[in-house]
């Protein structure tokens, strides 16, 4: 080895191991800068003011969508949620270091806002829930009748043991009855009786009297009845007893999913709506089924005015469900209440689209939640179960309910009864619209769910509701019940017997088709003098 490589390799054994050559030390510098500059970007101060901005982009979409408060004060709660959010962050960009205290702010008021983001569609779905969803089933009710001991030993002709077994499956061998129909709940209901007997003796006849004079007559034992059919029958001067001279063996349930009328929402300023009392006592609404109270509501908001026309259970028109041949309008809603509302077009020549249905439960339960109601009754009457002297009265929801039904006592029946129907929706409109419904709020979202059944979408309801709300006006409500002419003529729906209908007056008809456009073109009214209003004729049904 010569003295050159020893001097060499001893020189770089003396080389310091500290020494770092001047890149790696730029190197080590530029990370931990980084390092700190990305402390300084994710500080809690700035995460909470972040959270905070986010939180209140969705409390304000939520706002927004809350139709019960009026447009004017959502507009204006959004505009100072999105503001605090806003300033907030810049405070938080700004005292990124040194915010502890404003972070502190910050996380309590995102625990309020989360809550209150949380709290509005709960109300709101609440709110809704007052209008059923229950509109796309159809459900019906099917029994089974046999006549009873008492009615057989009165007919020994009919060739039916006097002893009377309420178990259907003892009449398994027996014949049974029913009117041809091609609905889908029939036929379930038929299916549940063979599933529950077996093989049984099945026989049909076309029309519903025509079923009803066979199983008089004695040709079968049992038959099988819808609830729809049963109520036409207690119209009847023949078969109104039918519930007396018979028991019930069975009843069948019966559910069937028709085509979906999607709930709309209320577009034009202006509107009108089929408002129908459902003749069922279940708990169930149904928008299938006979109504005792049909009424047009027509609504303008900007001019603040109703105008209510209560239209006779009984007029005779077109049925579009039975190629448009002449019924009673009562029974067109035994084919859905869509097809009452088409008839009804048809009578007054207008487009009403919309329809909100009670019965005799839930309008009870309405009147009562409202804490009664308050009304001028033009004259005393007997009612079914109460008297009501003439003057100003208050009801509550079972004497409601007993003054709008009555109507064998009153003098033109239901032409009186029609009235009654109108006075007492007035009064409940005038409820709604009083500043005393906001104490009774919480009772009316306990109490009232799935109280009305309708194809108005909530929201819309709710909105108007939340712009009453705002301006709080005296409400014009003008209110006219129909006449006509009551005799007894054949219906579509009941071939081969006569029932009691009404022949409207089209001069009551043009009238208040008139009236309704003006309402619905905003036009201020005043309560007028119904056209040929003492021309009408009641007679006894």
């Amino acid at each position: 080895m010569t003295n050159t490589e020893i001097i060499g390799r001893h020189q770089k054994k003396k080389v310091p191991q500290e020494v770092v050559p001047k890149k790696e030390e730029q190197k080590r510098t530029a990370r931990q800068k980084t390092t700190r500059q990305k402390k300084r970007k994710t500080s809690p101060v700035m995460i909470a003011g972040f959270v905070f901005m986010l939180i209140s982009l969705y409390l304000s979409f939520r706002i927004y969508t809350f139709y019960l408060l009026p447009r004017l004060w959502r507009l204006m709660l959004m505009a100072i949620v999105l503001l605090m959010g806003g300033i907030f962050l810049v405070l938080s960009l700004k005292h990124k270091k040194k915010g502890k205290a404003l972070m502190v702010v910050e996380i309590i008021l995102c625990i309020l806002m989360a809550i209150a983001s949380v709290t509005l569609p709960y109300i709101e779905k609440r709110v809704e829930n007052l209008f059923s969803t229950r509109i796309h089933t159809d459900v019906q009710d099917f029994h089974v009748y046999t006549f009873t001991s008492d009615y057989r030993n009165r007919h020994p002709e009919l060739g039916f043991s006097t002893e009377v077994s309420e178990d259907l499956f003892d009449y398994k061998d027996s014949i049974f009855l029913y009117p041809q129909s091609a609905s889908e709940a029939q036929k379930q209901a038929l299916e549940q009786l063979n599933d529950d007997l077996g093989s049984v003796t099945i026989r049909s006849r076309k029309t519903l009297w025509e079923t009803l004079q066979a199983f008089y007559g004695g040709v079968a034992e049992c038959i099988l009845l819808s609830d729809m059919a049963v109520d036409m029958l207690e119209e009847t001067s023949e078969y109104a007893s039918i519930t007396e001279d018979t028991i019930v063996l069975k009843t069948f349930r019966t559910e069937v999913e028709v085509e979906d009328d999607i709930s709309s929402r209320i577009s034009e300023k202006a509107f009108t709506v089929f408002v129908a009392g459902n003749d069922t006592r279940s708990e169930y609404l149904s928008i299938w089924g006979r109504t005792d109270v049909d009424i047009l509501l027509t609504v303008n908001p900007e001019t603040a005015q109703a105008l209510i026309v209560s239209i006779p259970r009984d007029t005779y028109l077109k049925n579009p469900a039975l190629s448009d041949g002449m019924d009673k309008l009562t029974h067109l809603g035994n084919d859905g209440i869509l097809n009452t509302v088409k008839g009804l077009n048809g009578l007054f020549d207008l487009d009403v689209k919309y329809y909100a249905a009670v019965n005799f439960v839930t309008f009870r339960k309405i009147v009562d939640t409202l804490g009664g109601i308050d009304i001028y009754n033009p004259y005393d009457f007997q009612g079914i179960f109460s008297y009501f002297p003439a003057g100003n009265i208050h009801l509550n929801g079972e004497e409601a309910l007993d003054y709008v039904r009555e109507r064998h006592t009153l003098s033109s029946g239901d032409f009186d009864r029609n009235e009654h129907q109108a006075i007492v929706l007035r009064a409940i409109l005038r409820k709604l619209t009083s500043r005393e419904v906001l104490e009774k709020a919480n009772d009316l979202l306990n109490n009232l769910s799935g109280s009305v059944a309708t194809n108005i979408d909530p929201s819309s309801i709710l909105e108007l509701a939340g712009e009453e709300l705002l301006n709080r006006r005296n409400w014009n409500i003008i209110y006219y019940h129909l006449g006509g002419y009551g005799t007894y003529d054949e219906t579509v729906s009941m071939p081969g017997t006569m029932l009691y209908v009404v022949y409207p007056y089209q001069t009551q008809i043009n009238f208040v088709r008139e009236e309704i456009l003006n309402v619905l073109t905003g036009e201020i009214l005043e309560q007028k003098i119904l056209p040929d209003a003492d021309m009408t004729v009641w007679g006894y049904n």
